[in-house]
């Protein structure tokens, strides 16, 4: 499989509307082995793992931006790719550090980015950086830290587009409650305050 921005986007997309079962009961974090996680970081993971890519893991999101910082490719500079992994950190949260990470869609004319994440909310209520649902999302640049940008091949990407249509058209899929997967055996992650593994 070739590992390319189009094809993460592909993949992405064909998990828009994916509802966790229950609190962060899921099937990405479970694809990493463990059962019950906070998981906009495995959802991009395990985007990235089954779809050709050896990237830094964002698991837990600051480890994530240091190790793409490490290979020198995380960028604050200009405008995102489509394809790029972003960071943000929302104000006025309570948590003063990255805490939230999606795929980049494309840069929009206003100068914001359309982005698709895994568990935020679907909607501008409800809690963005731990909402349950794999949603497509509008974001303004204060709430972005920085974005990376992974080892692609080459190659056009005709899926930025295709979403941003869908997006415009409001023809997205609605919410759906998603399978818990398959793969290795999951166990449920260590509480937060002994680990930094499953949280945000």
């Amino acid at each position: 499989m070739n590992f390319t921005a189009n094809n993460i986007l592909k993949a992405a997309l064909s998990l828009v509307g994916y509802t966790e079962q229950g609190e962060n009961l899921q099937k990405f974090s479970a694809d990493f082995g463990v059962k019950q996680a906070q998981w906009c970081g495995y959802f991009v993971d395990y985007i990235i793992k089954h779809n050709g890519g050896k990237e830094p893991k964002c698991a837990y999101t600051p480890l994530g931006a240091e190790g793409y910082r490490s290979l020198h490719r995380f960028m604050t500079i200009g405008d995102p790719k489509p394809g790029d992994v972003i960071f943000f950190d929302f104000p006025n949260d309570g948590i003063f550090r990255i805490s939230h990470v999606g795929f980049v869609v494309t840069t929009l004319t206003n100068g914001n980015v359309l982005c698709i994440e895994g568990n935020t909310s679907p909607t501008e209520a409800g809690d963005q950086r731990n909402g349950g649902c794999v949603a497509v999302k509008e974001r303004t640049r204060k709430t972005i830290v920085g974005w990376a940008r992974p080892h692609y091949e080459s190659a056009p990407v005709p899926a930025a587009h295709e979403i941003l249509q869908l997006w415009k058209n409001k023809e997205l899929p609605k919410p759906y409650k998603g399978d818990l997967g398959e793969g290795k055996p999951a166990v449920k992650a260590p509480a937060k305050k002994t680990t930094p593994k499953g949280k945000k």
